[in-house]
């Protein structure tokens, strides 16, 4: 197999891993950036783990860049650890932050793999201020209304459907909210 086609074959098997979006930045790939093939642990650190499994994961070209060949040193393995538990967002900007009731090295990790995977781009904490405007504005609806219409039905399963951009977003501000059924129900949703 020629090397273009197997990179083509990884790059396949990878993406719906994440349900085509960035493992780091949750962008999605081939619509706002395009898919690389990331090696948790770089390629030029350690070669016997260029085709391990574990260690590839579909990103993003501007995560997998500002990562480089930088060792994984308290960088969160999104297939081994839930990133969620780790941020919390900035409702006025979109900007991810540590999550206050970590720890000393647990808020490290959060601060390293915000900084090594470019997590404050400037587009990327607007595209999280969006997202948060809009839940806000459906919660409303939904609170307002009492129950949920055939509209708000139509944006929640958006908003629920495993392809949307920065579940994290999704997740924190449905917690937020105390709207812990339809957390589990993304979660559900994403894993199915």
């Amino acid at each position: 197999m020629a090397p273009r086609a197997a990179v083509q074959l990884l790059k396949d098997s990878l993406r719906p891993l994440t349900h085509g979006k960035c493992v780091y930045c949750e962008s999605l790939l081939e619509v706002d950036a395009y898919l690389e093939i990331e090696h948790y642990m770089p390629k030029t650190l350690d070669e016997d783990q260029v085709f391990e499994w574990h260690n590839l994961f579909p990103a993003c070209h501007m995560s997998n860049v500002k990562k480089g060949a930088k060792a994984p040193v308290s960088l969160i393995k999104p297939d081994v650890e839930d990133p969620e538990p780790y941020f919390e967002i900035d409702w006025g900007t979109g900007e991810l932050e540590p999550h206050p009731s970590l720890g000393a090295e647990e808020r490290r990790k959060a601060e390293k793999t915000i900084e090594l995977c470019g997590l404050q781009r400037g587009a990327l904490c607007e595209k999280r201020y969006k997202l948060l405007l809009r839940l806000g504005r459906l919660l409303i609806r939904i609170a307002q209304a009492g129950s949920l219409d055939h509209l708000a039905r139509q944006d929640l399963d958006d908003l629920l459907d495993p392809q949307t951009e920065h579940k994290l977003v999704v997740r924190l501000r449905l917690k937020q909210a105390g709207a812990d059924d339809l957390v589990e129900e993304d979660r559900r949703r994403f894993r199915a």
